[in-house]
């Protein structure tokens, strides 16, 4: 499945990550009262978290994860859909290396496509399995990766051990797929690089 990535300014980022720690931290939506207001003026709909914050919701775990994902969602500069298969993507770049499940050794492809960090706020953890970001340092670096990868020089028969793919037509077809939507990978993080923003990768 293909994850999603919200692509966020680096100062809002910030703020959301402060204000949704101390919401944690001290039990109460109060502290993210200012940015469910900046939200608000961004067109959150109505019936959205935001707005059951902004009219004195009372503090529940389950919620403010809820209250995360609204977040990320309309606080987001863009979510880009790149629809490009990632066990394939990393089989093609990292062989028998993808199956590696923590966040601290994954490789280069992986980061990109799963984030290099956990997703925390304050000392809560968001979607740990599922969600993970890319702070400005490693959107830079990442971004040289990816610009130094030519999918020219990658082959179909790399795709052979994945299972669906034993038919070398479907492997040419989830090749050529590949390389389709590569560039839109790569020019969304050069672009998030030279933009300064953060970007948040979730497996929905």
């Amino acid at each position: 499945m293909a994850p999603y990535f919200y692509l966020l300014e680096s100062a809002f980022f910030l703020e959301l990550t402060t204000s949704l720690g101390e919401c944690r931290r001290q039990r109460s939506f109060s502290p993210s009262l200012d940015l469910c207001m900046k939200l608000r003026g961004r067109g959150v709909p109505s019936g959205s978290v935001c707005e059951a914050v902004i009219v004195g919701l009372t503090f529940d775990r389950h919620i403010w994860h809820a209250l995360i994902g609204d977040c990320l969602v309309h606080g987001a500069s863009d979510i880009p859909r790149i629809p490009i298969d990632p066990s394939s993507l990393c089989q093609i770049l990292a062989p028998n290396q993808c199956d590696e499940s923590a966040r601290e050794r994954f490789t280069s492809i992986q980061q990109v496509l799963y984030g290099s960090r956990d997703l925390r706020f304050g000392g809560g953890y968001y979607r740990p399995d599922q969600a993970g970001f890319n702070a400005l340092e490693d959107v830079a670096r990442l971004s040289v990766y990816l610009s130094s990868v030519d999918p020219r020089a990658w082959i179909a028969e790399s795709l052979h051990p994945k299972e669906g793919l034993e038919d070398e037509h479907e492997r040419a077809e989830e090749l050529a797929q590949l390389r389709d939507w590569w560039p839109a990978l790569v020019e969304m993080y050069v672009g998030a690089d030279a933009k300064e923003q953060v970007i948040v990768c979730e497996v929905i």
